[in-house]
């Protein structure tokens, strides 16, 4: 799959922590991000353009099964980098902000070391 920057993993990750079954409205991504419509549209149409989600005009936006695999992964590395937090002595909203902060330059690897840990 293309690379995609942190910026917009964010978005995939708000989409699938917002979405129901008929999707997730702009105007709901844009609150939880706390950013202005315009640039949750400008950033849904180049996730559009890599097939993560889709969206029929002015309608819901949806993940895509690609969308949904990547939003997964996102979501669990968030979680894990956050529990290991946790586990370490880090307070609960220290530990959400910065697992958000740095989830996406974690290789991997050290990933699955946390993971290994933390279990």
């Amino acid at each position: 799959m293309d690379e995609i920057t942190a910026t917009l993993e964010d978005y995939i990750e708000s989409i699938f922590m917002l979405s129901g079954d008929d999707g997730v409205s702009i105007k709901s991504i844009a609150k939880k991000l706390n950013i202005k419509k315009s640039s949750v549209v400008a950033s849904i149409r180049r996730l559009k353009e890599k097939e993560l989600v889709e969206q029929k005009h002015y309608g819901k936006v949806k993940l895509t099964e690609k969308g949904k695999e990547k939003a997964g992964e996102i979501y669990n590395k968030h979680n894990l980098i956050k529990q290991f937090f946790l586990r370490i002595g880090v307070d609960a909203e220290k530990a959400e902000k910065e697992a958000c902060l740095i989830e996406h330059f974690l290789s991997d690897d050290t990933v699955n070391k946390m993971m290994k840990y933390v279990k």
